[in-house]
């Protein structure tokens, strides 16, 4: 049995809800708040939903977020899950898209986990592969970013948008957690060749927030700024 770390901290902290996360727009103000509380309670819905969708322990799931706090309830779904989440960037290129099709067939991906925004980009995106929209934009010199055999291997990917979802509280002795030593793959950029995973255990984690606590003398009252996803 592999103990998951990011889980059991999460589950140490479920009943605070006065601490959590913040998140700062660009003008350094506070947009939005999640309590730890909220987040433990979010994820875990999530995670029976998806387990119901049909994703299993140690399936590999592609994360494609905007910038935002529904990003973290998704990693935390899929850590609940024991599946592998695979974050990576939105498509808004011709070789953005082309590493998302290279990620999705090395690890032979089913699932994509998406909100909104990325949804209404795949969308916009999709709309301009239209034949009839593809001569206009071309007669009026437009650049068109993908080609429709992109879109044709796409299609493979089923997508979840969590943004759409009304989920259901669930309590958590009802919910059977999946077991995974990976706790993510995270790609290169692929900008040099082709992208490679590289995969953090949770004892990767583990090390890595002891340094992080040692070297900056992190306690329960630290507040630490980061960037997400």
């Amino acid at each position: 049995m592999h103990k998951n770390i990011i889980i059991d901290a999460l589950k140490s902290h479920s009943r605070n809800d006065s601490k959590g996360i913040y998140w700062i727009d660009k003008k350094l103000e506070v947009e939005e708040f999640l309590s730890f509380k909220k987040l433990y309670e979010r994820s875990l819905s999530l995670a029976n939903y998806l387990k119901n969708k049909g994703i299993k322990e140690q399936d590999p799931v592609i994360l494609m977020y905007a910038p935002g706090l529904e990003f973290i309830v998704a990693l935390m779904a899929i850590q609940f899950l024991g599946a592998t989440p695979i974050p990576t960037y939105p498509p808004f290129s011709q070789s953005g898209f082309l590493r998302l099709l290279s990620i999705k067939s090395t690890l032979s991906i089913q699932y994509a986990l998406i909100d909104n925004p990325v949804s209404h980009l795949l969308l916009s995106q999709k709309i301009q592969n239209n034949k009839v929209v593809r001569l206009v934009m071309k007669m009026a010199k437009k650049n068109v970013s993908f080609s429709q055999d992109n879109f044709g291997e796409l299609s493979e990917l089923q997508f979840i948008n969590t943004s759409q979802l009304s989920l259901n509280p669930i309590s958590d002795h009802k919910f059977q957690e999946g077991q995974n030593s990976i706790s993510v793959v995270q790609f290169t950029s692929g900008s040099i060749s082709d992208p490679k995973g590289v995969v953090l255990t949770h004892e990767n984690i583990l090390s890595n927030l002891h340094a992080i606590q040692t070297h900056f003398r992190v306690n329960a009252d630290s507040k630490i700024l980061s960037w997400v996803p």
